[in-house]
C-alpha cells in the first residue's frame, strides 16, 4: 500500500462506516472481546473498536499503513503478514476482514488461519465484492471492480462452500451498506462510461455536494458471518 489521496478523501466517509460493521458485531458478539483486523490499512477501524472497550489488535503488513496508525490513533499494528505462528491457536472472539480477501492469492488458506486463530464460538467477519450481483452481471466486462488488486472474487456460494470446507458451523451473509460522498460515487462511473464520470463529477462540483457523505446500498458486495 502506497500513500492513498483518495484514500484519505472518504475517511470521514469510511469511518461511518466503519461504525456500522462495529454496531453489527456488537449485536451478534456483545461480549467485546478479543478482536484482530487483519489488513486495516491505517488501523481507522482498530481505533474505533479499541474505543468501545474491545481488545482491539491490527495486522497491517505495509509498515507505512502501520507508521501511520502510531503517530495519527496512537496505536500499535503488528506490519507483519496474516500467517500461522503470529498468535496462539484459538486466541480471538472475532476475526474481521474488511474488503480484504478479495487482495489474497490463496484465500483459501487465508480462511484456515481464521478458524485456527479464532476461538470455538468466535465470529469471522468480513465484506467482499460479489461477481455474480446484478451489477456485476450487468457491467460484465466493465464492472468497476475489476481491477488489478482484485486477485480473486468470491460468490457468495463459494464463501459459503469455503467456509463450510474449513469447518464454520453457522454462515450468513447480509446487503452491504456503507457510506460515501457524492464525489467519489461519480467517479465509479469511470468504469462503465469516463464522459458520464466526467459530467457527473461536474456536476456534483457545481452543485457543491462532491463532498456530501451519502448512505450507499452496494448491490455488488456482501458481508459475510462465520461462526466457529
Amino acid at each position: 500500500m502506497a500513500e492513498d489521496p483518495l484514500y484519505f478523501a472518504e475517511q470521514k466517509a469510511r469511518e461511518i462506516t466503519f461504525k456500522g460493521y462495529l454496531k453489527k458485531l456488537e449485536q451478534i458478539y456483545p461480549a467485546k472481546g478479543k478482536l484482530l483486523d487483519v489488513g486495516t490499512n491505517t488501523g481507522l477501524f482498530v481505533r474505533l473498536v479499541a474505543d468501545s472497550g474491545w481488545a482491539a489488535t491490527g495486522l497491517e503488513p505495509n509498515k507505512w499503513g502501520a507508521a501511520y496508525a502510531k503517530e495519527h490513533y496512537k496505536i500499535n499494528l503488528i506490519s507483519k503478514p496474516f500467517e500461522k505462528g503470529i498468535f496462539r491457536a484459538n486466541a480471538f472472539d472475532v476475526i474481521t476482514m474488511w474488503d480484504v480477501i478479495e487482495h489474497f492469492t490463496d484465500p483459501i488458506s487465508e480462511i484456515d488461519k481464521v478458524f485456527h486463530y479464532l476461538k470455538p464460538g468466535g465470529v469471522f467477519a468480513f465484506s467482499t465484492v460479489d461477481p455474480e450481483s446484478f451489477l456485476a452481471r450487468i457491467w460484465k466486462n466493465h464492472w468497476s471492480w475489476y481491477m488489478e488488486m482484485h486477485r480473486v472474487f468470491f460468490s457468495q456460494k463459494a464463501a459459503f462452500g469455503y467456509l463450510s470446507k474449513a469447518g464454520f458451523k453457522k454462515i450468513i451473509f447480509r446487503p452491504h451498506f456503507r457510506n460515501l460522498s457524492v464525489g467519489y460515487l461519480s467517479s465509479r462511473l469511470v468504469a462503465l462510461n469516463p464522459a458520464a464520470a466526467d459530467i457527473a463529477q461536474a456536476a456534483a462540483k457545481m452543485l457543491g455536494i462532491s463532498d456530501l457523505i451519502v448512505p450507499y446500498y452496494a448491490n455488488d458486495l456482501y458481508d459475510c458471518y462465520a461462526w466457529k
